[in-house]
């Protein structure tokens, strides 16, 4: 998920916390407050392998790159545009 290429300042391992975060408390919420020590961790283990994929594999996974190579294809359009009038 992160590497030396992505430097230290990567929002990637952030927003793979975050996500879970949101996953986990979405799906047990207030059920940890009574639950078994590793009690969650057969069911939750998938959720966090298909996570990991996603954060490591797919670029869509990086909104803000993302939006960025998008804005670019706008401006790109946009320059043609005025250059055809």
């Amino acid at each position: 998920m992160a590497d030396e290429t992505a430097g230290s300042t990567s929002r990637m391992p952030f927003a793979f916390l975050e996500d879970i975060h949101q996953r986990f408390v979405r799906s047990y919420g207030r059920a940890v407050l009574s639950a078994q020590a590793y009690g969650m961790n057969d069911e939750f283990s998938r959720v966090l392998s298909q996570q990991m994929e996603y954060y490591s594999n797919d670029p869509n996974a990086d909104r803000i790159n993302r939006l960025k190579g998008e804005m670019s294809q706008v401006r790109n359009v946009m320059i043609e545009n005025i250059d055809k009038v």
